[in-house]
């Protein structure tokens, strides 16, 4: 049997094409109407962002970033430990699978692989730079009267480099801290998003424990902005500035 690849080509591509545009905005499930989310979104609403994807942008130059370090040596040798260490590298993966079943003993096991060492971290924090539509866009929102917190699986000693970094860009926010951190990968208390209590402990930690529905939450990752729907907060899966903007938009008419 003599195979077309041509036409399975083209029925791919066709398929692609008629496929219809991925939902990025989900209401909290307090809301039945954009309308209703508008009215009390206009009036006490608050957002919380992801940082790296969707704040901060990767550059690619990973060349440069490698130069950019001040031990290099250190760097290479952490690199090639965490490359080559299989049960931490398994571990890991478990981690990211399982999401909710988190437990300390995995941590343990698997945090030389969470890039905590300061070479890897300052190498990862060189690849990014600050998005500048996005934070003309936090200045606006901030300038209009909303609060702006972050909530990132970076944990604080990354998040900490990261502000010494860009300071301006961190000032734009209503606290600089990670909402995450009072159990945060350092101090073994793993709670990372997606698991559901990383958002209740978010709200906790900037006093809003039972304000989920004013919570706006942008993340590039589908399943964290799908826990954090679930969790009842208003969620933006970021795919690009425009179309975040276009979400943020339809939810407060800036």
């Amino acid at each position: 049997m003599k195979i077309n690849y041509f036409v399975i080509i083209l029925a791919f591509c066709t398929s692609q094409a008629v496929q219809k545009p991925e939902k990025t905005l989900y209401l909290s499930k307090s809301f039945t109407t954009e309308q209703e989310a508008q009215k009390a979104l206009s009036r006490g609403g608050f957002f919380l962002f992801d940082i790296h994807g969707v704040l901060f942008k990767n550059k690619g130059k990973y060349l440069k970033a490698f130069k950019q370090l001040k031990n290099k040596k250190k760097f290479l040798k952490q690199t090639i430990k965490a490359v080559f260490s299989k049960k931490a590298r398994n571990e890991y993966r478990k981690l990211k699978k399982e999401g909710n079943k988190i437990t300390e003993r995995k941590f343990d096991t698997a945090k030389e692989y969470l890039y905590l060492h300061t070479e890897l971290i300052d190498f990862s924090n060189n690849i990014f730079t600050p998005n500048k539509q996005m934070q003309q866009l936090l200045t606006e929102l901030k300038n209009k009267g909303y609060e702006l917190y972050l909530l990132s699986n970076i944990g604080t000693i990354t998040l900490d480099r990261l502000a010494v970094q860009y300071p301006d860009f961190f000032s734009i926010m209503t606290d600089t801290k990670n909402t995450i951190n009072r159990t945060s990968t350092e101090t073994g208390n793993f709670v990372w998003k997606p698991r559901l209590d990383a958002y209740s402990q978010a709200l906790t930690t900037i006093n809003k424990p039972g304000d989920a529905h004013l919570a706006i939450f942008v993340d590039d990752s589908l399943a964290n902005v799908k826990a954090a729907h679930e969790a009842g907060l208003n969620a933006i899966h970021f795919i690009s500035y425009p179309q975040c903007f276009h979400d943020i938009n339809a939810l407060l008419k800036l």
